[in-house]
């Protein structure tokens, strides 16, 4: 698409209607590249490293549980057991149940995990419902790519802009416009 339109550009006339539709074809490209690294952002997980980190989650949340019980107590005479954290706070009528919770699904995930990591795991496969997801590195390298066409297209668009401009067509930029693109050197400007 850039390259068809560079292509354009370098054919064209400096003709007002000629520069003005190469520039909505442009704004129309940096507008679809954006569009495709939003897409690539919010793509799903990968089923194997959605897995990866909930098994991450599950070790830490059982770890978590099992030190705020504070069984390094348990060698101590007087101790009679753990207890649940549930702290009254000044002012509060009852008391906090939020780390008691979170130790009881920590322990949970501990006495339970391959059931508990099965049921997550039928979640992310209806999830995802036969789409592959993206690993990662895979989303990495194609937000690169997404981000390199944003920014040729920006520096088409800035091309045309300059050329409009120099052709007596005064023109208004985008005001989400690269500051790169608009402080490029002539000279790295296509066409």
């Amino acid at each position: 698409m850039i390259l068809d339109l560079l292509k354009t550009f370098r054919k064209s006339q400096a003709s007002s209607m000629t520069l003005l539709d190469l520039l909505d074809q442009a704004r129309d490209a940096v507008a679809e590249a954006k569009e495709r690294a939003e897409a690539i952002r919010h793509a799903p997980l990968d089923e194997a490293t959605a897995l990866a980190r909930v098994d991450a989650w599950l070790d830490a949340t059982a770890t978590a549980a099992v030190d705020r019980l504070g069984l390094e107590y348990s060698t101590q005479p007087e101790w009679t057991g753990p207890s649940l954290p549930m702290p009254v706070f000044p002012g509060d009528t009852s008391p906090n149940a939020k780390p008691g919770l979170e130790v009881l699904l920590g322990l949970i995930a501990l006495t339970n995990r391959e059931h508990l990591r099965d049921v997550i795991a039928g979640q992310i496969g209806d999830r995802l419902a036969g789409e592959p997801g993206m690993s990662d590195q895979t989303r990495a390298k194609r937000l690169t790519q997404a981000e390199r066409d944003i920014l040729e297209a920006e520096l088409a668009e800035e091309a045309i802009i300059r050329q409009a401009e120099a052709s007596g067509i005064a023109v208004a930029r985008r005001p989400d416009a690269s500051p790169i693109a608009l402080l490029a050197a002539a000279a790295s400007l296509p066409g």
